[in-house]
Parts: structure tokens; sequence; C-alpha cells
């Protein structure tokens, strides 16, 4: 009998209640061609529950950084979870499951809002920002709905904040200036004791860019911020062309360091990947691994899947920030 039907089965008679609640006397009067079709039910709810629990293990397991479940009950180390998928033998949708564990990632913590700090560095032009202003959550929002229904991003897309920084002391500041900002003003976030927040509104005017992260929950403190210069400001007009790809520039903090990022600490991403593709990656890759799956075409990166298709490996790095 197939899954959908055994799992709907029901004795001559019976109904879902009397299934939920049978006492031994009433199996025992049951023919035993229908007794063996409803233990055949049971054998498959178990079957299913048991799968889910495998799967949820996994996932949570995976976001912890630890070896993944196998079938037979032994652990398989991550590396190798992901090797397998890399070769064919195991889930090839990688972007699909960056965002499964994403989702699982975000309601697990509790994270209230996700996503990134956009910082604007252009200030010659208001139309184009208003423009930008305009569509910016519409294209942001386009590549939520675009993903798959089993990535379960929908769940938490009312959770997804994009603050714009928009502030005059960051006119023509490059990816280096942009990530100072960002760095120096998380770090003081998580030093500042209550005096110290008090002291700092009395400097609105003199670190207005930190006032701007006074509240940042952990879903927002990301190894990468986002700048808007000119560039991205124009690629957001509709005159643009069918082909045309809206972006914005991500940055990595650590560009406010002297520590060797072996990449240039900055790239495109695609607006409609920026929630969907890239903030889901970001959890799980380091950022230098990201840019390598920048596309080579147009210099915009779109997704995490077209790296590992092009290296031939499986090299996923789960990086869980926040510690959560």
């Amino acid at each position: 009998m197939a899954g959908p039907s055994l799992l709907m089965y029901l004795p001559p008679g019976w109904t879902e209640a009397t299934y939920q609640n049978a006492t031994s006397k009433e199996y025992n009067a049951l023919p035993e061609e229908q007794l063996q079709k409803l233990m055949d039910r049971k054998v498959e709810e178990t079957r299913q529950k048991a799968n889910q629990i495998i799967q949820d293990a996994r996932t949570w397991r995976a976001t912890q950084g630890m070896s993944t479940l196998t079938v037979d009950g032994g652990v398989q180390p991550l590396h190798a979870a992901v090797a397998a998928a890399a070769s064919g033998s195991g889930p090839v949708d990688v972007s699909l499951e960056n965002m499964q564990l994403l989702v699982h990632r975000v309601e697990a913590a509790e994270w209230a809002e996700i996503g990134f700090l956009v910082f604007r560095t252009f200030y010659k032009d208001e139309a184009l920002w208003e423009n930008f202003q305009q569509r910016f959550g519409e294209v942001v929002d386009g590549g939520i709905v675009a993903a798959p229904p089993d990535s379960g991003l929908t769940r938490i897309s009312n959770r997804v904040k994009l603050p714009l920084v928009s502030d005059y002391a960051l006119v023509d500041l490059g990816p280096g200036g942009i990530a100072h900002i960002y760095r120096d003003s998380v770090s003081n976030l998580d030093s500042d004791s209550d005096e110290e927040e008090e002291e700092h509104d009395d400097q609105d005017d003199q670190d207005s860019e930190g006032s701007h992260l006074a509240s940042l929950d952990p879903g927002l403190r990301m190894p990468m911020c986002i700048m808007v210069d000119e560039e991205c400001l124009l690629s957001m007009r509709r005159d643009g062309g069918a082909d045309a790809v809206p972006f914005v520039k991500a940055v990595d903090v650590r560009l406010a360091t002297n520590k060797e990022l072996h990449y240039a600490g900055s790239f495109k991403v695609a607006v409609r990947a920026l929630m969907s593709h890239f903030y889901a990656a970001l959890q799980f890759y380091e950022p230098r691994e990201i840019a390598a799956a920048v596309d080579k075409s147009t210099g915009i990166w779109t997704e995490m899947g077209s790296a590992q298709s092009s290296s031939g490996e499986g090299n996923k790095a789960l990086k869980i920030l926040g510690g959560q």
C-alpha cells in the first residue's frame, strides 16, 4: 500500500479518534487483514517521525559545526557531508541547504531581526538615492519570494531589517573607511556600559554612525556590512535594461585591520540575492570563500553554488556567528 494511502487507512466503522484512542480489546476484535494494515500504518508513522527527528538533529548539529548523523546512526564529518553533496552522492542544491540551515538557526536563536547595515557613501544625486530607497526593499523581497518553498524563508521574512545609514560623514568613503566605521561602532556596543551609553548620547553629532547601532540585534551583527556608492545607485535605475542586475557592495569588517584577507575585502552582491542567498551563505562560509563565487562574466555575486561547481570542492566552513 502506498505511503499516503497507508497513513489514511482506517478499518470500516473506525474514525480517526477511534484509531488514536484504540484499546487492546478493539484491536483484538479486528479481522487479521485489517489489523495488519493498521499496524503497517503505525509502523509507517513511526518511521516518518524517526526520520524527522534525525533530520532535525542533522540540521542542529550542522549549525553547531558538529558531525552530521548518517542513515545507519553513525556520524559523518561535516566536511565529508559537504564533499558528498559536491560529488553528487548527497544534496546538490547548496543554496537551498544554506537557506534551510539559516531558518533553523534564526528560529533556534530567536533572533528578532536579521539583515545588514547599509551605508550610503554617494550624496551628489538625491533623485538616485530616492529611487534606491523605493526599489531596494522591493527587490530584496522579490528574492525571498522566489526562493524554493521548502527553504522555509517565508517563516523568517518578517524579521528582515536593512537599516539605511545616511550621513554626510560617510561621503565618498571607500570599503576600508566603511569597514572602520562598522567595526568601531559594533565594538563599542559590546564594551559600552550604561554610563558610557549616556556619555555617547551627548556626542551624537560627532559619532552619528554609532547611534544607528544603539540597539543592534545579533542577527544584524554580521562579519560584513553593505555599502552603496554611485555605481550601486545607478544599477538600481529601472532604465538599466532587462538584463541589468541591481547590486550593492559587501564589505568585510576585517578591512579595518592589518590582517591578510587573501581577497579584495569587498565585492558586488545582487540585491535580489542579498537575503535569500548571501545572508544565508555568510552564516556558514568565510567571506573569501563567498567572494570566490562571484560571477566572472558580470563581476556580481548571485549564489554560492557556482563556487562549488567551478572548484569541484565541497569546502563548506560552517561559521556560526555570535556563538548562538
